[in-house]
């Protein structure tokens, strides 16, 4: 699920040639969330930017792409003003967001939610269990559907778990489960990639000889994910990622 984009646009209200953009409130981000902070240029897109943090260091976690600051799994002492600078031959520009870290379940009204996948891989033919979880609830009121598209024809939904049952490389894609409170929606999501089976002589119980490891079956908006492709015997080759349909995330980092 795409995050939302909140600007620090001067008091006039008036767009800066300068301004930052931040993936979450700047008042309610949480503990533990990943922020990240893109120091936005008008007309300047490769301007060099130098990130710091009003009177205090940058945190020790930080990463900077660019002109993107990459906070992950932040804390309250993070909290403070955030300024990006540029200097041209008009002299520096400084733009700057104030960011204030709520504990974790500070936010009002917002309830903790995430998908738990019975499998962190699966190929064609087998059967995929997806549980929204959340927090609170024993037995939440959600809906599900898949972004993009339709839910696969063989889907069955019991309270909040989707099953999808003989899945096929079609069935890959962004699955999401809402809860709808009075006027406000939540969501969490997951990505589901389905195998095709390249040799029917083999069962499907048997690894694969490439296979991708997650460090999370369940992620939720603004955590870091690792994904780890795995070549049986080969532990050294080569590998390159993509995105099916799409880009990488301009955040990610081959390691």
């Amino acid at each position: 699920m795409p995050c939302p984009s909140l600007s620090a646009l001067p008091a006039s209200g008036a767009v800066s040639p300068i301004r930052i953009e931040a993936s979450a409130s700047p008042s309610s981000v949480v503990v533990g969330q990943t922020l990240d902070l893109d120091c936005v240029v008008a007309g300047h897109s490769q301007a060099v930017v130098l990130w710091y943090k009003r009177g205090g260091a940058l945190p020790a976690r930080h990463q900077v792409f660019g002109s993107r600051l990459h906070i992950p799994q932040i804390s309250a002492a993070d909290s403070g003003e955030y300024v990006c600078r540029i200097s041209n031959g008009a002299g520096p520009k400084e733009a700057s967001i104030v960011i204030t870290v709520q504990g974790a379940g500070a936010v009002q009204g917002a309830s903790s939610m995430s998908i738990e996948s019975s499998s962190p891989a699966v190929a064609e033919g087998q059967t995929l269990d997806l549980n929204c979880l959340v927090a609170g609830q024993s037995h939440p009121s959600v809906t599900w559907h898949k972004r993009g598209g339709s839910l696969p024809a063989r889907h069955q939904v019991s309270g909040s778990r989707l099953r999808l049952v003989q899945v096929s490389a079609a069935d890959s894609g962004e699955y999401v489960c809402s809860l709808r409170t009075g006027d406000t929606i939540q969501e969490a999501s997951i990505f589901v990639t389905v195998a095709r089976a390249t040799d029917s002589s083999h069962p499907s119980s048997i690894t694969p000889p490439i296979r991708i490891e997650s460090s999370s079956a369940p992620v939720t908006e603004g955590q870091t994910l690792d994904l780890n492709c795995v070549i049986a015997e080969h532990p050294q080759a080569p590998v390159k990622w993509y995105k099916r349909g799409g880009s990488l995330p301009a955040k990610h980092q081959p390691l």
